[in-house]
């Protein structure tokens, strides 16, 4: 994980919860945040800098999911959820 190179953050915290047929992934950092105008145009696919959050906005979209980011000069958040098959659900409720 590249945390600390891009947001100068030491640590990241990933969370991830599947509930009513949605799975969420929630990353965070306490890094530098991200300037507000490259948010809007990692979120609108026009920037040419942030390819992992670009690569994660476009798999999501591509499940039919939700990509939200969120940045303050303390840290950036991430939050993407995903519809999951009952199937698919039934599979990851009986192995955890």
């Amino acid at each position: 994980m590249r945390k600390h190179r891009h947001s100068g953050s030491s640590t990241a915290e990933i969370s991830i919860k599947v509930s009513d047929g949605i799975l969420t992934v929630v990353i965070r950092d306490e890094g530098e945040g991200i300037p507000e105008d490259k948010i809007n145009d990692l979120c609108s696919g026009d920037s040419l800098l942030g390819v992992g959050i670009l690569g994660i906005r476009e798999r999501t979209r591509e499940m039919q999911g939700t990509f939200e980011i969120e940045s303050t000069a303390s840290g950036t958040t991430i939050r993407v959820s995903i519809p999951v098959m009952a199937r698919a659900l039934s599979s990851v409720s009986a192995a955890g």
